[in-house]
């Protein structure tokens, strides 16, 4: 194989890397359709298997074979390449023929068998119906409806802002930090822990941050507490720990000196329910992309949706008066 990368911009027009050279002989030009060069890293690795399952007959197509069309195409994630894995390893010869909704239930079951059906739906049903689905687009099979399991209607898993309050006062150095970030700031803890100094905006009072879970980058608005309490410097990790692990176990011990728990996700919960209760809409926040995950996060307060009401109620009238009365 004797391709290369080309980047954005190298060539009139181009907005994406390119992959051209040569492969097995033949001359080979195509777009990655992704600005990331670790995406079109993938996307050239996966380039052979892609040329490869382009030429498999539909007859004798395997669920492996329709995976590595996917990731040729799609360059998915970390996780998502996880769950693919695990998927292959599962029933990557049966022929796509032979697969049914039957098919991808007993493949759930049996990779996630004590799971719930949020968990399934993710690492199963979801993978494999875009594998399919991608599959009978390029003509290796018919089109599947892939029905998910039903899931259990989403709770937001917050914590009271008094008890949020009161972890933010009684941590210190940089776990007071880190809990002020993740209760006013709202990122997820992977990400946040990835912070680096040279990435705070203080003119816009912004912070770039990259998304390990979708490859991207987000920009996040910073409270001013956060922005006084960021470590001397402009180079440089905004945390200590390099891991969740590290900075989990800070975080465990602080709760048995504070006498109740909670988790780094839960901080997330509760940005959400405080946006929601100050009568904002989760949309407009880089954070949630999918409605259904947005819906996790709102639980709004009883007092304020009585307000809601109150503001909402019709006007009051002297005297009821019936339909058609004069």
């Amino acid at each position: 194989m004797s391709v290369k990368l080309i980047p954005p911009g190298k060539r009139k027009g181009n907005r994406y890397f390119l992959v051209r050279g040569t492969l097995d002989g033949e001359p080979v030009e195509r777009s990655t359709k992704t600005t990331s060069r670790r995406a079109a890293e993938r996307f050239l690795e996966g380039l052979p298997a892609a040329l490869r399952v382009a030429n498999v007959r539909r007859e004798t197509a395997s669920f492996s074979d329709a995976v590595d069309l996917y990731e040729a195409w799609r360059s998915p994630g970390r996780n998502d390449r996880r769950y693919l894995s695990r998927l292959r390893a599962e029933m990557g010869d049966k022929l796509l023929s032979e697969i049914s909704q039957a098919t991808l239930v007993q493949a759930a079951h049996t990779l996630y068998p004590g799971a719930d059906a949020s968990t399934k739906n993710r690492q199963v049903l979801a993978p494999a119906a875009a594998v399919l689905h991608y599959a009978e687009k390029n003509g290796l099979c018919a089109w599947l409806r892939v029905e998910k399991f039903k899931e259990a209607a989403p709770e937001a898993r917050g914590i009271e802002p008094e008890l949020a309050a009161l972890a933010i006062s009684q941590a210190c150095g940089p776990l007071r930090l880190l809990l002020f970030w993740l209760f006013r700031v709202g990122t997820r803890i992977t990400e946040t822990l990835g912070a680096r100094l040279e990435h705070v905006d203080h003119a816009a009072v912004t912070i770039r941050l990259k998304i390990p879970k979708t490859d991207e980058w987000h920009v996040y608005a910073l409270p001013p507490e956060v922005l006084a309490l960021l470590p001397p410097g402009d180079h440089g990790w905004v945390f200590p720990w390099r891991s969740r692990g590290g900075a989990d176990k800070h975080r465990r011990q602080f709760c048995k000196r504070l006498g109740f728990t909670f988790t780094f996700h839960q901080c997330r919960h509760t940005f959400g329910t405080t946006i929601i209760n100050a009568g904002q809409m989760l949309d407009v926040l880089p954070h949630w992309k999918d409605p259904k995950s947005r819906a996790r996060y709102g639980r709004p307060d009883i007092e304020r949706v009585r307000a809601v009401m109150a503001a909402s109620a019709l006007p009051k009238s002297g005297k009821a008066r019936g339909v058609g009365e004069k």
